[in-house]
């Protein structure tokens, strides 16, 4: 590796809260992924454009590869062919063997896990190799060819499974899942003082190549008004949210646009919408229960200034459908429900709501 691709420089992050563990499956909260991606890696994830890549996998299985095998009874395959440069922090192969390990251990009811999805939807996984992971699905996943994030993420067996085996009741309790942590990801950790802060170190090994940053300080500070505070004063590189919410994020907005000392990234990770009251409560309009007449009012709202007012203009309208493609596959509520797509009409609203009288 040659002098100019060496990590080089300090990124100082605020996060509102220190977490308990560093690993994803036994990681909850709001802003719990942000620690997550630091120091480890999954099999797929997902761009800000709802895109996914792989990442330990070195190709996202389908059918046209033959990664992907859908039975006609339902039940499934997918085959992920794993990086063979794939390290953990300590230097050790990633491989198959450690995500059979996980799914045993996710699967088993002595151990708390923040949810046992999707893997009580698989009946085996298995290794043909080291580097090929088999999993077989009971029952149809959208989401089998993208497993991410808090989905069968690897658990380190040469380091684990003896603790597994001989005190399952303390597994997920001790330092080898914080200051102490192997993980997988870009950063190792290098230094933790509860309370105060993580000291995270380039992984020079990891999967997708050497970070380009050599030093992350995660710093946990509790109080909203003190994050916005360093970020203004230089003190921090950078916070999220839940740290920070829109109206102090429209403050930074206006204070760095002014200065140009630094801007804010947004993204929609969730939804938030009104619904038609069916029930016949005080005030309530029978016409509601006409679907043309429903459809004529959803033609006829401002998505996207009602939008642009209640996220402050850091948010964007719903597109056609309700989630996009990367929820319908994550979300357990979808797995047996249909998505039903509405075309828009070729109408205006009005000539909408007039076919509702005729």
């Amino acid at each position: 590796m040659g002098a100019a691709s060496q990590p080089k420089g300090t990124l100082k992050i605020a996060y509102a809260r220190e977490p308990e563990t560093l690993s994803p499956k036994f990681l909850g909260g709001g802003g719990a992924g942000e620690f997550a991606w630091i120091f480890n890696s999954t099999l797929t994830y997902f761009d800000y454009a709802g895109t996914p890549h792989p990442m330990i996998a070195r190709e996202i299985p389908s059918q046209q590869n033959g990664g992907w095998v859908i039975n006609p009874d339902g039940s499934m395959i997918t085959t992920y062919h794993l990086r063979e440069n794939a390290r953990w922090h300590d230097g050790a192969a990633l491989t198959a063997d450690d995500f059979i390990f996980a799914a045993t251990v996710y699967l088993d009811r002595e151990i708390s896990t923040v949810n046992r999805s999707p893997e009580d939807l698989m009946t085996r996984v298995e290794a043909t190799d080291p580097h090929t992971l088999v999993i077989h699905w009971r029952e149809t996943f959208p989401g089998a060819s993208v497993l991410g994030y808090q989905q069968l993420n690897p658990l380190p067996r040469h380091l684990l499974e003896e603790k597994y085996r001989t005190n399952k009741a303390n597994f997920s309790i001790g330092e080898e899942w914080t200051s102490a942590y192997i993980g997988s990801g870009p950063f190792r950790v290098e230094r933790w003082l509860p309370g105060s802060a993580i000291t995270a170190h380039a992984f020079a090994n990891w999967l997708l190549g050497p970070p380009k940053i050599e030093t992350i300080e995660v710093r946990f500070i509790a109080d909203r008004s003190a994050i916005i505070a360093n970020l203004l004063s230089g003190e921090i590189d950078l916070s999220t949210s839940p740290a920070v919410r829109s109206d102090e994020a429209v403050l930074l907005r206006e204070q760095w646009g002014q200065r140009g000392d630094g801007y804010i990234k947004t993204w929609e990770t969730r939804l938030s919408f009104m619904d038609f009251q069916f029930r016949e409560v005080a005030g309530w309009q029978r016409a509601v229960t006409d679907a043309r007449v429903r459809r004529g009012l959803m033609h006829g709202l401002d998505r996207q200034g009602m939008a642009e007012v209640i996220s402050l203009g850091l948010g964007s309208s719903a597109g056609p459908t309700l989630c996009s493609p990367r929820w319908i596959g994550s979300l357990p509520s979808t797995r047996s429900t249909p998505i039903w797509r509405l075309p828009p009409s070729r109408r205006p609203a009005g000539d909408v709501r007039s076919q509702a009288h005729s």
